[in-house]
């Protein structure tokens, strides 16, 4: 699946559509999303290059996408000694999600950002590169 201009304004990106077209033009793989650093790509953060990867694994393979939203949360949440912690990343890959379950994957994520912003979404992309490849 090749990631496109037209992908990312359909999704709302906050990019304008000379820069989308700059850096997508005829369309590129998640895995180069990820990995381009140069030209166009230089001054693209972590933080938005997950933001499209998220979005196109939740269409392609969403239980990928469930995968590694309980990997992230395994990463940021004491699964290790909270049976509260361990219940939501099971309850993510039984596909048993609820509003609660959003919430706590939300502030798993903002706990991330304020932890260590590029390691985590270094983590994330690394993730989700396994599932949208």
């Amino acid at each position: 699946m090749l990631i496109t201009a037209k992908m990312n304004r359909d999704f709302v990106a906050c990019y304008s559509d000379r820069k989308l077209q700059e850096l997508y033009g005829d369309g590129k793989t998640p895995e180069q999303v990820a990995t381009l650093r140069d030209g166009a790509w230089a001054d693209v953060s972590d933080a938005d290059r997950c933001w499209i990867l998220w979005r196109v694994l939740a269409i392609k393979n969403p239980a990928g996408m469930r995968e590694c939203i309980a990997r992230m949360l395994e990463r940021v949440l004491h699964t290790d000694c909270d049976p509260r912690s361990r219940a939501v990343v099971q309850a993510i890959r039984n596909d048993a999600v609820t509003d609660e379950i959003i919430a706590a994957a939300y502030a798993a994520n903002a706990a991330a950002r304020a932890a260590s912003e590029n390691a985590e979404r270094r983590a994330q992309i690394s993730d989700i590169l396994e599932f949208c490849v």
